[in-house]
């Protein structure tokens, strides 16, 4: 039977002790990240309280008087800037005066070549339902069937600089669906929902 010397001994003893060290590491490392995971949700949580407590004192002070609502219209969103990204450059007429509907660039596109459309209201309700919905359909779409509906991007929270309206930003579609059927011809009846069951997936 082979003895061990003491110099293998000890070799066999510091590559336990090596072992355990990088199994404490690997340990620490996992509760860092662990940790920094509920540092990021809790920040991300006081950023919504925070947005939140602003918007409630926003109206307080508004029914207060001590803020004189603005009256002006949707033209005061004009040079506005949007999630930190985008910047409102015109106002679009619509019929109904419970939406506005605005062009906006990004703040990089200094040339004003891509436009996008934001669409904002007072009534938060529905223009959330409309946004889960866009998603919900892109989603759901085959890749050759996507460019026949306007992308949706970015959810806007309702603050201030919004007049206390939500909303989401959308590409600024120039043919899409209203295309399609001009190339291929209006739909009717059966057509129509055949066309309509191929597009959305009923």
């Amino acid at each position: 039977k082979k003895e061990v010397t003491s110099f293998e001994y000890e070799i066999v003893k510091h590559s336990k002790t090596i072992g355990i060290l990088h199994e404490e590491a690997a340990l620490v490392k996992r509760e860092m990240e662990e940790q920094h995971m509920l540092t990021k949700l809790e920040t991300e949580r006081l950023e919504a309280l925070s947005i939140q407590t602003e918007n409630l004192e926003y109206i307080a002070k508004v029914r207060s008087g001590e803020i004189q609502e603005n009256i002006e219209g949707p033209s005061s969103l004009i040079d506005q800037v949007l999630n930190e990204k985008y910047i409102i450059t015109e106002e679009l007429n619509t019929a109904s005066d419970k939406c506005d509907i605005l062009v906006a660039h990004h703040i990089s596109d200094t040339t004003k070549k891509i436009p996008f459309i934001v669409k904002l209201t007072e009534v938060r309700e529905v223009i959330e339902l409309e946004y889960r919905i866009n998603q919900d359909l892109l989603d759901r779409l085959d890749p050759d069937e996507v460019d026949l509906f306007v992308k949706v991007y970015d959810w806007i929270e309702a603050k201030p600089q919004t007049q206390m309206k939500a909303g989401f930003v959308m590409e600024c579609g120039l043919e899409n669906l209203r295309g399609y059927i001009w190339r291929h011809g209006s739909y009717t009846g059966e057509k129509l929902r055949k066309a309509m069951e191929t597009i959305i997936r009923i």
